[in-house]
């Protein structure tokens, strides 16, 4: 690809040669397939907050008396799901574009773990019903970038300290990829019609 992707942490913007490029989360909002109030303001500062934490520890370089004691609980549990499987993390919150479906987005971690290239994704609350379709788009990302993943989960980080590690079938990721494009789709032929003056 030899259009670079540029990402604006502060405003949550992807751009490819000056044009914005939609986010796997801002397409499947704005297609609601995300329900926005499942969670609230708290909800997703401290799921940024965990997300943020747990990438530090990864990294080796976090400072865990800087960490507030609401996040403390969902760290330890991702620290105790990191000693139980014992992985090995090949990629943390790497970013891609799809050119021609015409989508961003950032994975949360790709891992090899029984000699399995694993790609999961880290939620704070319950396992959402459309994680599938996320999963299946970040898939998609890697595959452009010629890796290919075995198998897909959700991590689920709980507020005692306890996690769960599920497993996404791969009929669930296939459908869910279908979805996506789906969203894609619409949403480039949008934006075409809308450039012609076009109401859609």
């Amino acid at each position: 690809m030899s259009e670079v992707l540029k990402f604006d942490a502060v405003e949550h913007i992807y751009t490819v040669g000056g044009r914005v490029i939609p986010s796997v989360t801002q397409l499947m909002q704005k297609y609601e397939v995300v329900n926005t109030e499942w969670f609230g303001y708290q909800g997703r500062v401290r799921g940024k907050h965990v997300h943020t934490a747990t990438q530090y520890w990864d990294m080796g370089n976090l400072d865990e008396t800087s960490v507030d004691p609401i996040i403390k609980p969902y760290l330890d549990a991702y620290k105790k799901f990191s000693y139980e499987l014992d992985f090995k993390i090949k990629q943390i919150e790497v970013q891609a574009f799809d050119p021609v479906n015409w989508y961003a987005g950032t994975w949360d971690r790709l891992i090899r773990w029984k000699d399995r290239i694993i790609l999961f994704d880290i939620k704070t609350g319950c396992r959402p019903p459309w994680v599938h379709i996320q999963l299946a788009a970040y898939k998609n990302l890697l595959k452009r970038l010629g890796i290919l993943v075995d198998e897909c989960y959700s991590l689920h980080l709980r507020g005692d300290g306890t996690y769960r590690f599920d497993k996404v079938a791969m009929v669930k990721i296939i459908e869910g990829w279908r979805e996506f494009q789906a969203m894609c789709l619409v949403d480039q032929m949008a934006q075409k019609y809308q450039k012609q003056g076009v109401v859609v």
